[in-house]
């Protein structure tokens, strides 16, 4: 089914794929999957990804999957040329 501009409609459907109790809360893609089953709208994948990226819920209960980032320490201004040799590892 195509849906027209209108935002309470598409607002509504995501509330009945996402927001109900059997939803699960369900990353992006398989949202979006299930939604394009029966539904098609111009800018979808970004309306989908934007609503649960605001998902109150997802944003408790998901964790993320990658490390955070370590502190960052700048380099000591050094009085004289070899007093201290440093590598950067980037990986």
């Amino acid at each position: 089914m195509y849906v027209l501009a209108d935002m309470k409609l598409k607002l509504r459907i995501l509330e009945a794929h996402h927001d109900r109790k059997m939803a699960s809360h369900l990353r992006q893609n398989k949202r979006l999957e299930q939604i394009v089953r029966n539904y098609i709208w111009p800018g979808m994948r970004e309306f989908v990804n934007e609503y649960i990226r605001t998902c109150d819920a997802c944003a408790r209960n998901k964790i993320p999957h990658c490390r955070r980032h370590g502190q960052l320490y700048s380099l000591l201004i050094l009085t004289g040329p070899w007093k201290s040799v440093s590598i950067d590892f980037i990986v």
